[in-house]
């Protein structure tokens, strides 16, 4: 018996300008669908470095992604 595979999307919240609320809706996406049991991974792209002691970076985490994967120019990394 085949079984089907789970429904996957992909959802991106792209902007070209800083400070336009990208990580808040994706915060509240990620709770959101949290919340119903949905699990998350999430990519934060950093322009510059990646700083997980920086709020901005850990959001995704902290809002309840399952997997964040943090990528900049230099470096990736994942946090589980």
């Amino acid at each position: 018996m085949l079984m089907k595979a789970p429904f996957r999307s992909i959802i991106q919240i792209v902007s070209s300008k800083r400070k336009r609320g990208k990580t808040s809706l994706a915060s509240s996406l990620i709770k959101a669908l949290r919340s119903r049991g949905i699990r998350v991974a999430a990519v934060k792209h950093a322009s510059k470095k990646i700083d997980l002691a920086n709020r901005d970076s850990r959001r995704p985490f902290e809002s309840g992604a399952d997997i964040v994967v943090a990528v900049s120019p230099w470096v990736m990394e994942i946090v589980m």
